[in-house]
């Protein structure tokens, strides 16, 4: 049983944020403090969810050097010491699994016959020494809001790796106990995808799921109900229109994001049931790599439609891309206001001067 949830109070509006990754700001040509320090000012946000990448704190066996993530924390503390500045608090992640492709970061120490095995790398002793570190480390950062552990871990996702990724529940609910016992202060999350109308997660959440598996048709896919049985928090990542939707070519996104409004309700619930919570862990706000058809109109109808979804928290992701983009810019500032209760059309009208 994880602790109470004392430092997420239930909110109307939601919390809003962004994920960061240094990695995704690496890519787009960023240099990635400069980058953050950006976000921040211009977006204003309750929460940045940050990794914290095994590859990168631990450059060799039984040494760890946290600097990437310290000097991450610093530029939102900083951010926080101006005045005026709504405070920001942070989500941390810890994994083998975590934020952005390649998907797995493994030290690379780690010999390539172990890398190919995830679920047995995060069982042995230089995974538990890398887990027990960071959350040590940040246990007591009076910016931590909460963990997260591993990304989409139940998934198998495309990694570049030639094995299946996915992780056991039964691990994960074991490094989920792991962190409570480090740190029984914060709750956890664990995130997942979902399928794309709330009638196939309704049918793969229930005791037919197995007997629709074998049927014609659409399947469910990902494992919210798993995830929200080990974690105190259900993390959706929310996408309309990614490389692996060809089949709804012929369904506008604007008819997607109302899906997505109706799985966001029928998961909430679900949480609520259990006196958890639901967070949009990853609310699409940029194009797919490579997929067209997402547009900065997507983002605002998206941020209209989720803006009442009984969300506790919910998370901008694509956000690196925007910062030589003055139209995705001024979507997102905007989307920010409308998740935060103002009206749509204000909200594009009282974009900030930067």
């Amino acid at each position: 049983m994880g602790p109470a949830l004392p430092d997420l109070p239930r909110t109307d509006p939601p919390q809003v944020g962004f994920s960061f990754s240094p990695v995704a700001a690496g890519y787009a040509g960023l240099d990635p403090n400069a980058a953050l320090s950006e976000l921040l000012r211009r977006l204003r946000p309750d929460v940045v969810r940050l990794p914290v990448y095994w590859s990168d704190v631990a450059p060799a066996p039984h040494h760890f050097a946290f600097g990437e993530v310290d000097g991450m924390l610093t530029l939102v503390a900083a951010h926080n010491a101006q005045p005026g500045q709504r405070p920001t608090h942070v989500v941390l992640v810890v994994g083998a699994r975590n934020l952005g492709f390649p998907e797995v970061y493994l030290p690379e120490w780690i010999p390539p016959e172990k890398a190919l095995s995830v679920a047995a790398l995060v069982r042995g002793p230089d995974y538990a020494e890398y887990l027990t570190a960071s959350v040590r480390r940040y246990a007591h950062n009076p910016l931590l809001q909460a963990w997260q552990v591993e990304n989409e871990p139940l998934d198998d996702v495309a990694s570049g790796q030639p094995v299946n990724v996915a992780m056991p529940v039964a691990q994960v609910r074991a490094e989920v106990d792991s962190v409570h016992l480090l740190d029984p202060h914060h709750p956890v999350a664990v995130t997942t995808y979902n399928s794309a109308h709330v009638d196939l997660d309704a049918v793969g959440s229930s005791r037919f799921g197995e007997v629709f598996a074998h049927l014609p048709g659409p399947q469910p896919v990902g494992h919210p109900l798993s995830a929200l049985e080990v974690s105190d928090v259900l993390g959706l990542d929310v996408y309309v229109i990614t490389g692996n939707t060809s089949a709804l070519a012929d369904v506008p996104a604007a008819r997607r994001i109302g899906w997505k409004h109706d799985i966001l309700d029928y998961w909430s619930q679900r949480a609520l049931a259990q006196g958890k919570q639901l967070w949009v862990t990853e609310l699409q706000a940029a194009p797919w790599p490579g997929t067209d058809g997402f547009t900065p109109d997507d983002l605002l109808l998206s941020a209209s439609q989720y803006a009442d979804s009984s969300a506790n928290l919910v998370l901008l992701w694509g956000v690196e891309s925007w910062v030589r983009d003055p139209r995705w810019w001024n979507a997102g500032v905007a989307a920010v206001r409308i998740l935060r209760g103002h009206d749509p059309q204000d909200a594009q009208r009282a974009i900030w001067s930067f």
